[in-house]
């Protein structure tokens, strides 16, 4: 059993949003910008006021997988170096565990400290209790 005291490191679970650039050109955003701008449209199309809470409360609710942190452990495991996309790169692994969450999911991406982890792998500890997420980054 993991000692609780262990998750220490504060890390954000990041989903992708498809957007359009002024071209129209179709390209994945990762982060917190859809929110904002969804927040943003909510606001000008109320004439600017803050009526209540129902304009802020409408602009989340409508959107899906918005991003959140929990407390986690991160444990860095591996590391190499290869050819990644006709690019030298060095590609590493790392294990980190979170509290058992619905929510987490292998679209999500992991901020933390500038690194962005992708999820290759989870998997679940104990009953429930905690979930292993296999996963690798970049520098």
């Amino acid at each position: 059993m993991l000692d609780p005291g262990a998750l220490d490191r504060r890390i954000t679970f990041i989903t992708p949003y498809p957007e359009k650039n002024s071209y129209g050109e179709a390209f994945i955003y990762w982060g917190e910008a859809p929110l904002v701008s969804n927040f943003e449209t909510r606001v000008a199309n109320d004439s600017g006021t803050f009526e209540g809470s129902s304009c802020v409360l409408s602009a989340v609710q409508t959107l899906t997988n918005t991003p959140f942190k929990v407390w986690a452990k991160i444990d860095f495991m591996t590391g190499k170096e290869g050819d990644e996309a006709n690019k030298l790169t060095s590609v590493k692994k790392a294990e980190i565990t979170v509290r058992y969450n619905t929510r987490i999911n292998e679209t999500y991406r992991i901020e933390w400290n500038s690194i962005t982890f992708d999820i290759e792998a989870i998997l679940p500890t104990g009953r429930k209790d905690y979930l292993l997420l296999r996963t690798r980054y970049t520098l």
